[in-house]
């Protein structure tokens, strides 16, 4: 399955490649690996990202109701006809975070994690309640996630 602009991504492989050169030096790890993927593989990252971020609740709703994700939106009476550049980046972000973990990865496992707290000495451990739909258990990057807080809410608009 290839990118479809609008239906499985919101940026395409030479806009990945493209946010990735500019934003990370060449020796950056992250980079290194993202540019040592072949095309296929970006799709598949590119891909799991946009399902990743379709799985967070958007404040708005969707500027046309037959279109397949969440961008563009209508928030209140404000029309975005094009999708924010803070969605395209947000998914090269996570698309790298997916591509070559970092300690966010970690952190973001963490969040999933339904341990609260455990201790060695009496072998004890408290769990904590799993909340699924929070952007730290769906999003690996801590950068995307940053990007994309401003366009999250914690409910649904009722009419």
């Amino acid at each position: 399955m290839s990118i479809l602009i609008g239906q499985n991504s919101y940026i395409t492989i030479a806009e990945a490649d493209s946010f990735i050169g500019e934003n990370y030096i060449s020796t950056d790890t992250q980079r290194v690996a993202w540019e040592a993927l072949n095309d296929s593989n970006k799709e598949v990252y590119l891909r799991n990202a946009t399902s990743s971020m379709e799985r967070l609740l958007f404040i708005g709703q969707k500027y046309a109701d037959d279109q397949s994700l969440s961008f563009p939106r209508v928030f209140h009476d404000f029309y975005q006809e094009e999708v924010p550049q803070d969605i395209k980046d947000a998914q090269a972000l996570e698309s790298l975070e997916l591509a070559s973990p970092t300690q966010d990865t970690e952190i973001a496992k963490g969040y999933a994690s339904n341990v609260k707290n455990y201790s060695i000495g009496q072998l004890s451990e408290t769990y904590k309640s799993y909340n699924a739909s929070s952007m730290q258990a769906i999003l690996m990057s801590q950068k995307a996630q940053r990007l994309l807080r401003g366009f999250l809410g914690g409910g649904y608009g009722v009419q």
